[in-house]
């Protein structure tokens, strides 16, 4: 038998998430200067600091660095070294440092770091405060990592912090400060909005939740979409480029109901990706995305499911959102897929369903992918998500391998259930018949409208009156039509239990938009 090897694209290498619990987790701004004259490996996006309930004695920093660490970046001989500066009385000056080892990193483990103190004026290096600084060399993580004993320093509730970075120390040269001045921390005991996903296995109440967005019937899927140029630009303004250490990886903009902590906290968007392009972060939990029009901005890796190598990413920043509930898509359906393959942002494929296991919810396409593909959207004819590009078998172009959008029920979303992800029927256009032309004009009779003469209950009438939609009405068990909107253009008539417009459970039904929905038990 031959061997058959698939290829993730995105973050290659694993990390598993701490056991422990962030008390308090918060970032810097990002850097927003770069000296010409720096190196690639000195230079710093932010910094991180927090908490955690492993170590509650301990204060954490984090230097976020452009590129992976290596083993001798600071232990060249050169005196290269990188470090923390705090601000502990606020005047805008350095009181202490913690710095790098001159030792190089190995795997990931920790090692004393150096305590520097300024206090006096003078820098005195102090063998009474153990710092211990660490990496992730086997993950190619691009951070260091700082703990210092909360009984070293007084700190009080606010601490200035700054990061810096020096190739050659001495020369005035390639060297970085990130953020460009201190940044102000507010010393927290307590959990903080950033913190409200520290495991795979999110608190349901603070999980983003489905709605009922979405279309119950495509016509006729197999076909080009009408006009490729607008659906594609459409698309591309709901994807991202996902930035996680050394991982690089797509992502989109999924609509759905953000929680009312998710939304006080300042979030306003939810991006789907692939488990395996931030599997790196799960730890540090904050990322960087690239928007369509080339902006970068941070995000917040809230939940991941590993199993389904899926994942859901946090921001602040508005996007457009994707729908991604409708018919499950077939073979020979027509596909298409945007990313960042190689980097290069918003690049469209276009290709066919190759297969579809609507049990698994996985499949293939024939729509190219590439490395920077990884979670990216696939979509129909329409423009609604069907998947996310993943990964692709080796040797095998035109074989590349989808996750469902059902998989993300459960960790990554809250969902009735995941048969209302993949519903609805496919619809095709009926081919006119010709006909002899006519030598005389035709005298057109108004077909008179139906008129519905259902037994409606009290609370269905109330809701068509008042356009109440979404709405949940008891129901008897018994046959009863429900004209949602009686004087709409749209006329709908819904047979099925997952049609968009109505949901039916033994003693509900969820009227969802304007049609007609018949409820048969």
């Amino acid at each position: 038998m031959i061997p058959i090897f698939i290829v993730l694209f995105g973050s290659l290498v694993s990390t598993s998430a701490s056991a422990a619990t962030w008390l308090q987790y918060v970032s810097s701004p990002l850097d927003s200067y770069n000296r010409p004259d720096l190196q690639s490996n000195y230079d710093i996006t932010q910094v991180d600091f927090g908490l955690t309930d492993s170590d509650p004695n301990s204060y954490r920093f984090f230097l976020d660095f452009a590129v992976p660490m290596t083993a001798s970046r600071f232990s060249d001989g050169l005196a290269s070294w990188a470090g923390i500066l705090l601000d502990t009385n606020l005047d805008g000056k350095t009181d202490y440092r913690l710095e790098t080892p001159s030792t190089p990193y190995s795997g990931a483990t920790f090692q004393d770091g150096v305590f520097v103190s300024l206090a006096s004026g003078s820098p005195i290096i102090s063998s009474t405060c153990k710092v211990r600084t660490f990496t992730n060399l086997d993950a190619n993580a691009a951070w260091i990592g700082f703990t210092l004993p909360k009984t070293c320093i007084s700190i009080g509730s606010i601490l200035g912090v700054d990061g810096f970075s020096d190739w050659i120390a001495g020369d005035d040269k390639s060297f970085d400060f990130a953020p460009d001045t201190f940044w102000n921390v507010s010393i927290s005991t307590g959990s903080t909005p950033n913190t409200s996903a520290v495991t795979s296995s999110n608190n349901q109440e603070e999980t983003p939740t489905q709605n009922f967005l979405g279309n119950a019937s495509i016509d006729s899927p197999s076909t080009s979409p009408a006009d490729l140029v607008s659906l594609s630009s459409s698309v591309a303004a709901s994807v991202v480029t996902v930035l996680c250490g050394s991982g690089l990886g797509s992502g989109w903009a999924i609509n759905a109901d953000l929680s009312s902590s998710n939304i006080a906290s300042g979030y306003k968007s939810y991006i789907i990706t692939n488990h395996h392009v931030i599997a790196d972060c799960v730890v540090n939990r904050n990322i960087s995305i690239i928007l369509a029009d080339q902006t970068k901005v941070s995000a917040f890796v809230f939940s991941w499911d590993e199993a389904n190598d899926v994942a859901g990413v946090l921001t602040s920043t508005s996007i457009k959102p994707l729908n991604w509930r409708g018919p499950p898509p077939q073979q020979g359906w027509w596909s298409g897929i945007i990313g960042s393959p190689l980097g290069i942002p918003g690049v469209l494929t276009t290709g066919i369903i190759s297969s579809v296991d609507q049990v698994k919810f996985v499949g293939t396409t024939t729509s190219p992918i590439n490395h920077g593909n990884s979670g990216g959207p696939v979509f129909d004819r329409t423009g609604r998500v069907i998947g996310l590009a993943t990964a692709k078998y080796v040797d095998s172009e035109g074989f590349g391998i989808f996750q469902g959008t059902p998989l993300l029920c459960g960790k990554i979303l809250v969902c009735i259930s995941r048969d209302q992800i993949w519903f609805g029927s496919v619809t095709s256009s009926p081919t006119p018949t010709p006909s002899a032309p006519s030598t005389t004009t035709p005298i057109v009779t108004p077909t008179p409208k139906p008129t519905l003469t259902p037994t409606i209950n009290s609370k269905a009438k109330q809701i068509i009156t008042d356009w109440n939609l979404p709405e949940k009405v008891s129901i008897s068990k018994s046959k009863i039509p429900f004209d949602v909107s009686a004087s709409s253009d749209l006329q709908v008539t819904a047979i099925s239990k997952t049609e968009s417009i109505c949901l039916v459970t033994d003693q509900e039904l969820i009227l969802v938009s304007a049609g007609r929905c018949y409820c048969g038990f």
